[in-house]
């Protein structure tokens, strides 16, 4: 009994501090790549493959990201100008047909690469802490008291899948 009134805190604080139960996923999935939420609001940024008819990448412009605004009934608006140049904005290189070297705007060493699998479903894949994941969904915890551009962060947690399809998480410390 008294190992449960120490464990049971502490499972809540962990589940807590590290998950974000209760936020919503996007509505539009429909060639969802991943989407990113944070710990201040269930608005989450949504990035989706911009294919063509044929199942290509839009060579120009093969990501397309949007935030959709659960705090405002579920609304999908595009970026602000803010937001694109200085925080969930996308940089895209071509490394190979159908095949794209990305990054955040405000993750530059964090790199994505954007492909589609073998069955032409469009994927992104990163590795974290050694460990190459397909991406599904990122949650970001902003540090308390920072906000704007001066947003500063304890950590990020990319979830997805490992090689195997196992789901995994991996936690990047800042």
């Amino acid at each position: 009994m008294r190992a449960l009134l120490f464990i049971a805190p502490v499972l809540f604080f962990t589940k807590m501090v590290y998950g974000q139960q209760g936020y919503p996923a996007p509505t539009h999935s429909k060639n969802l790549l991943f989407y990113i939420q944070h710990d201040r609001g269930q608005n989450t940024f949504v990035y989706k493959a911009n294919l063509t008819k044929s199942k290509s990448f839009v060579t120009n412009n093969p990501v397309i990201v949007s935030r959709q605004l659960f705090d405002e009934k579920g609304e999908i608006k595009p970026l602000t100008k803010i937001q694109k140049l200085f925080a969930y904005g996308i940089k895209s290189a071509e490394v190979a047909p159908d095949n794209y070297q990305s990054h955040i705007v405000s993750l530059p060493d964090q790199k994505i690469t954007i492909s589609l699998d073998s069955n032409k479903t469009p994927i992104a894949e990163t590795c974290v802490n050694g460990t190459k994941i397909i991406l599904e969904r990122i949650f970001i915890k902003q540090t308390e008291g920072t906000s704007g551009l001066g947003t500063k962060l304890d950590y990020i947690i990319f979830y997805g899948r490992n090689k195997k399809g196992i789901s995994t998480k991996e936690i990047l410390r800042l």
